[in-house]
């Protein structure tokens, strides 16, 4: 968020931001340019919180990321695309293999909070539409803007990397595609190891 905020470990303070312009994230001059930007403004924003802030006059800055944190380049065109729709009525589909519950984020304005339990990830999500023997998990599934704002979440990203990876191995031994697995072989395999889909 614009402005950052803070964790205090007792004498360290763990501080995020402030935050960045908007970059092509996969576009290396536009990283580089990023990278200076938001070094200097570390800078700037430590020495004027020390002068409003009488308390930080002996504070040192300890250290800063050794790289600027790109949260989003590209997506799949995968079987399916999920849609701003798909998170906000809380949809539900036969091929599930994760689910997402977190807000809808605007960065850097308001979050909008889910009115129902979550809607879920399907598997057509991670399966690429042209590629063959590929599976795609974490932030780059196919999806629209929006519902990427809410999956991209540590807790719903593990449960799509779980399913991606159990995917890919069910796929193996089946000697099968990904994109002609038995979706209920993975769900069943997925809730055996304990993961939530609802069925």
């Amino acid at each position: 968020p614009q402005g950052g905020f803070a964790c205090d470990f007792g004498s360290t303070a763990v501080v995020w931001g402030p935050g960045s312009r908007p970059i092509v994230g996969n576009d290396a001059d536009q990283l580089a340019a990023a990278e200076v930007e938001a070094r200097l403004s570390v800078y700037a924003d430590f020495a004027r919180k020390q002068a409003e802030h009488p308390e930080l006059a002996d504070a040192v800055l300890l250290e800063t990321p050794p790289l600027l944190g790109v949260r989003q380049t590209r997506f799949v065109e995968g079987e399916y695309k999920l849609t701003a729709e798909d998170a906000i009525q809380g949809r539900r589909f036969e091929d599930v293999v994760a689910i997402s519950s977190c807000p809808i984020i605007a960065y850097y304005g308001y979050r909008r909070y889910l009115e129902h339990e979550g809607y879920d990830i399907p598997y057509r999500c991670l399966v690429p539409q042209k590629v063959e023997n590929l599976l795609v998990a974490g932030r780059c599934i196919s999806s629209e803007q929006q519902p990427y704002e809410s999956h991209r979440a540590m807790a719903p990203i593990m449960a799509i990397g779980q399913a991606a990876g159990t995917a890919a191995a069910l796929a193996c031994r089946q000697k099968v595609s990904p994109r002609k697995l038995d979706v209920g072989l993975l769900q069943q395999t997925l809730a055996h190891q304990g993961a939530e889909l609802r069925r």
